[in-house]
């Protein structure tokens, strides 16, 4: 179960969101702060790469310990 959840909150990072959107904008590298209601917050802060890339080291921590 916890899993599951692990997977769904991650995959909200890569489209899976009311928006079908991806949150990470190649061209500078960096993640949009979130979603608004019809359309992505264009702000880029830190605070929103840093939880991306927190998050994307649980979930392989995670994965790494599984295969074990």
């Amino acid at each position: 179960m916890y899993l599951d959840h692990m997977r769904a909150t991650f995959n909200w990072y890569l489209s899976k969101n009311h928006l079908h959107h991806i949150t990470y904008n190649p061209c500078a590298c960096g993640f949009y702060d979130g979603m608004e209601e019809h359309n992505v917050n264009l702000n880029q802060g830190a605070e929103s790469t840093i939880s991306f890339l927190l998050a994307r080291l649980t979930v392989g921590n995670y994965k790494k310990e599984s295969a074990a």
